[in-house]
């Protein structure tokens, strides 16, 4: 029986440096903590991107990903990955389970000078800490990693800012379990903060993963994209296998995804799901065209749904599109939501644009 166990580890083993070589085929990823402070990531001629934070900057080489998340969450993610109880019979996890109490060594209660096997085992030991090193590589942070600007229930009061001045080069950003609050910023005459701003004539692709949430100051959309900053494409996606969500949350007389206060968003393509349209206000018009429906359904986008502050409306894209017309709207006000027909919509085409 005793062998059998051996052979057991032996073979977990096997599996856990096979498991070690494969995780370094892929890109490696970077990753940054927007707890830290404001973060500006720029694209670069050779294909690189370049972040700073404060008065730290960093590089990303061409290829390598470059991830925006919290501290406490990598904490996190590394506690329930690392220390996790073994999977059954095979000494190698990670299995996560609830008040999980950390077990005794084997040798914990065997009698001093009883036969003691060969230490099999530390090599393993010393091979998972290496996987670990190599899965748990050290993310960049500041200097002073003191957080700065914290806010209620997780968030926090700092910024993004994307610029890709590169035309014929992309820069790709994900954004895992980000949330961000500056709707305290501005007022009717100042203009507030973004949350997360993109600019240049380059394309911009966002991966999404966790949920994610962005909330913009006064005359500032949540996600913004005005065409004056921004001529090329962004891309919102949740291309892997980890789910992924925004919500964005635009300030007073600024859009969910889009312009800010007299701007306009242009060119952004939403992939798969629901559209969740934001704007923390009592009442608001959500409008668009025909083809703007159309392209949402290409691209794989079922629902929208329209937010307010005392009113959510959930529409399906393929009703939209039933009603035929050329323009679609409609409106919050309070506690009352209101469709408006298609030749409703069409006679407010002017004032909409």
């Amino acid at each position: 029986m005793r062998k059998n166990n051996t052979f057991r580890r032996a073979a977990a083993l096997m599996a856990a440096l096979s498991i070690t070589v494969s995780l370094a085929v892929p890109a490696f990823a970077d990753t940054y903590y927007i707890d830290y402070g404001d973060i500006t990531i720029t694209k670069n001629e050779d294909g690189s991107q370049t972040i700073k934070q404060g008065v730290e900057e960093w590089t990303d080489k061409a290829g390598e990903e470059t991830v925006i998340t919290t501290s406490n969450t990598v904490i996190t993610t590394l506690e329930s990955d690392l220390e996790g109880p073994a999977a059954e019979d095979s000494d190698f996890g990670p299995v996560v389970e609830d008040n999980y109490q950390p077990a005794q060594p084997e040798d914990a209660e065997k009698p001093e000078g009883a036969d003691q096997p060969e230490s099999a085992e530390e090599p393993k030991s010393a091979d998972r800490q290496e996987s670990a090193d190599q899965q748990a590589a050290p993310a960049a942070a500041p200097a002073d990693t003191t957080p700065v600007n914290p806010k209620d229930d997780g968030f926090w009061g700092n910024t993004i800012t994307v610029i890709n001045n590169i035309a014929d080069k992309v820069l790709n950003l994900t954004l895992k379990d980000v949330k961000i609050d500056v709707s305290d910023t501005g007022s009717y005459w100042v203009e507030g903060k973004a949350a997360l701003s993109v600019q240049g004539k380059g394309n911009v692709e966002i991966e999404l993963d966790g949920n994610n949430e962005l909330k913009s100051g006064v005359q500032r959309a949540g996600l913004e994209k005005n065409t004056d900053t921004s001529a090329g494409t962004l891309t919102l996606k949740d291309d892997n296998k980890e789910a992924g969500s925004l919500t964005a949350t635009g300030g007073k007389y600024g859009a969910g995804i889009g312009g800010g206060d007299y701007g306009s968003g242009e060119d952004i393509t939403i992939k798969g799901g629901t559209l969740r349209v934001t704007s923390d206000t009592l009442s608001a018009r959500l409008h668009g065209t025909r083809q703007a429906l159309e392209a949402l359904r290409e691209q794989g986008v079922e629902q929208i749904q329209f937010v307010t502050s005392f009113k959510t409306t959930t529409l399906s894209v393929e009703d939209l599109l039933a009603e035929g017309g050329s323009w679609f709207a409609l409106e919050h006000n309070g506690l009352v939501s209101r469709q408006l027909s298609a030749a409703q919509a069409e006679s407010l085409k002017c004032r909409m644009r």
